[in-house]
């Protein structure tokens, strides 16, 4: 049987599934679309495809690797001080705050999108 799963419900509107996101599609393509239309369509299309990727990766960066250093901190088997953890990491929380929030705003505008809708 599997693990339950991790939801994780941020104020953003992003939502984690097991740290990752799944972008929602668009709505479907129809026949009458130019080709510059259908262009724009797979420009949007990939750009909430790469953004979700990009806060994934941050997201499990942070997740996996981030808070179980800093976990190991304050236990005697340290592998990198507080000092290296920063260096390392820099302000990735920030950076994850960022682009969720725009995620969020691009993913709203593109909630029922159209060949004429601005983003």
């Amino acid at each position: 049987s599997l693990p339950a799963a991790k939801v994780d419900h941020r104020p953003t509107t992003v939502t984690y599934f097991n740290n990752i996101i799944r972008p929602q599609p668009l709505p479907p393509i129809n026949g009458s679309l130019s080709k510059n239309e259908i262009k724009r369509y797979k420009i949007v299309e990939s750009l909430l495809e790469s953004e979700a990727a990009f806060l994934t990766s941050l997201n499990i960066a942070i997740e996996v690797y981030k808070k179980p250093l800093k976990v190991q901190l304050q236990q005697s088997n340290v592998v990198l001080d507080r000092d290296q953890i920063q260096k390392l990491f820099g302000p990735i929380k920030l950076i994850l705050q960022h682009h969720e929030l725009f995620y969020a705003a691009l993913s709203e505008q593109t909630r029922d999108w159209s060949p004429s809708k601005d983003i």
